[in-house]
């Protein structure tokens, strides 16, 4: 019995594992945007897992602070001490795409190419 119950666990692990496994990366940027040119302030490639979320990327190379709005997710306010003022935020692009969803709910896949600028300009949706 006790053989039996070891191997269904090593059996549970070996799926968690999986699911979990590298598989992929993107690149990801962070631009102030400012008059004449914009300066880059990260310029990074981040291994990324099954499941991975834009908001999980930008977390692992910088210091993100957010509100957690229910039923819509979180939404960045600052990138590395960089605050959100009346007006100028942060907004984020998936290979040119602005999505109207929160950035921990945009699932990456293998490749993408995401920005994160500091602006005053809106998006087009």
């Amino acid at each position: 019995m006790v053989v039996a119950i070891v191997a269904a666990f090593q059996l549970g692990s070996m799926r968690a594992a999986r699911e979990r496994e590298v598989v992929g990366s993107v690149s990801i940027r962070i631009v102030m945007v400012q008059p004449g040119e914009n300066l880059l302030l990260k310029d990074e490639n981040v291994e990324i897992l099954a499941g991975t979320t834009v908001f999980e990327v930008l977390d692992r190379i910088a210091q993100v602070g957010y509100r957690e709005y229910p039923g819509l997710g979180k939404f960045v306010i600052s990138i590395d001490n960089i605050e959100q003022t009346e007006d100028k935020w942060w907004l984020y692009q998936v290979n040119g795409v602005h999505p109207n969803i929160a950035a921990d709910r945009y699932v990456v896949a293998d490749g993408d190419n995401i920005l994160w600028e500091f602006t005053s300009e809106w998006p087009t949706f």
